[in-house]
């Protein structure tokens, strides 16, 4: 490990930024996985906000000359420890890895070889990821989308942070990550397409892991993150009133989700008001008003097995590659506790 007055005069071609936060327990996973890569010719940057576990103490523990660690002496919020990792980052390409994720042995080298065949107008290649569940794969999310994606990037987040390797040159165009409290990857993607084409890998080389510490903070972070994308790009979503109409159910389900009844409804109901039926809303209402009480006390809160099922069925509620049926809602309902209060 080295520090920043230690950097030699020859940049390395990507240079990856993991930002943690308090999340030694995983931290070294996450950065062993970035170790092992067949692609060598890499920095890795990790940026701690401010941590109070063991975190530093972990970083230390693992020896390799590509690791830049930088503490923060405060605590700052993701966003401002990415964009401190975009400034010191000296590689033409930058990769993101959640402290929770980790990656394929092969992740950079294709995505790198991919970038190689491409012109410049191309700035984000990306991936498919597998989804682990206590440590067992139980799902492979592959990418359908390439080219130009503004399109689809306004009706939804088509690709995962942990799974993206950006072109340098365009946080130079459209500048870093803005406070969200949480989903500021997709408002980034959004404004990147304004300027430059997507391609993938057709492979899953990444993996997302889902695990119970991620359930009370992730759900309510996810409402504010999406009023605030709400907010921002609601004079382009009102041109589009199915895609207007999406966001707002995606509010009312996360409101109902934490128990927010009264604001859940009255998000699922500005959504029909919008004059398009979509079933999937009008179900939601309905589900809010009358199914929840019958089941509310078959569990109690906190079980453990429950949250982490819980989890698993909010995360593909929100995925794109996942069309939610009819059982999983009301799977989800049943299970509606007070565990995110």
């Amino acid at each position: 490990m080295f520090n920043l007055s230690e950097k030699n005069s020859t940049n390395p071609v990507v240079s990856v930024i993991i930002t943690t936060y308090n999340r030694a327990i995983y931290l070294k996973r996450a950065i062993k996985s970035v170790i092992f890569q067949t692609f060598k010719n890499f920095e890795l940057i990790i940026i701690d906000d401010c941590s109070t576990d063991n975190t530093e103490q972990v970083v230390n523990s693992i020896t390799d000359d590509r690791i830049i660690y930088f503490k923060h002496k405060t605590n700052l919020g993701v966003h401002q420890a990415r964009n401190n990792g975009i400034q010191m980052a000296r590689g033409e390409f930058i990769g993101f890895l959640d402290d929770d994720d980790e990656w394929l042995p092969n992740k950079l080298k294709k995505q790198v070889e991919l970038f190689k065949k491409l012109p410049k107008e191309f700035g984000i290649v990306y991936s498919g990821y597998l989804v682990s569940l206590n440590g067992k794969i139980v799902s492979k999310m592959m990418p359908k989308f390439k080219g130009d994606c503004r399109d689809y990037l306004l009706r939804f987040n088509i690709l995962a942070t942990s799974t993206a390797l950006v072109r340098r040159s365009c946080f130079d165009k459209v500048g870093f990550f803005e406070y969200m409290i949480s989903i500021e990857d997709w408002d980034m993607w959004i404004r990147i397409s304004e300027y430059y084409k997507f391609d993938y890998v057709p492979e899953a080389l990444s993996i997302y892991n889902v695990h119970e510490s991620q359930v009370s903070g992730n759900v309510k972070r996810l409402i504010i993150g999406r009023e605030i994308m709400l907010n921002k790009y609601y004079s382009i979503w009102s041109k589009y009133p199915k895609i207007l109409a999406n966001r707002l159910n995606d509010l009312g389900r996360l409101f109902y989700y934490t128990r927010y009844s009264f604001q859940a409804k009255r998000y699922f109901i500005k959504a029909l008001s919008l004059g398009i039926f979509q079933y999937k809303t009008f179900l939601n209402l309905l589900l809010s008003k009358f199914l929840s009480k019958y089941f509310s006390n078959i569990f109690t809160p906190h079980n453990s097995s429950v949250n982490i099922l819980k989890i698993f069925l909010i995360y593909f509620e929100r995925n794109y590659f996942f069309a939610p049926s009819l059982i999983n809602r009301i799977i989800l309902n049943i299970l509606n506790l007070h565990t995110f209060k």
